[in-house]
């Protein structure tokens, strides 16, 4: 996994194919957007399994542990709650 800052305070990260990215404490409001690749997001707390592809995004609704795992090859960010609200 490569993560990269950027000025808009994202995070930029890729992942290669089957990689799984977890998150300990992701706060609601934070927002996941794909870039390129396949992205499966699940949450604890939250049935719903998601499945995002370029130019998707998820917007995060409760507190907790979120896994991200790579489908393909992905390239994605992750934005605080003041930068979701600015896109």
């Amino acid at each position: 996994m490569n993560v990269k800052s950027n000025t808009s305070g994202k995070e930029k990260l890729h992942l290669d194919r089957h990689d799984i990215f977890r998150i300990k404490k992701m706060r609601p409001g934070m927002a996941v957007s794909c870039e390129k690749g396949i992205l499966w997001i699940t949450q604890s707390g939250d049935l719903r399994d998601y499945l995002l592809a370029p130019g998707q995004n998820l917007v995060i609704k409760k507190h907790g542990r979120v896994l991200i795992e790579a489908l393909r090859d992905v390239d994605f960010k992750i934005a605080s709650p003041e930068k979701a609200r600015l896109n």
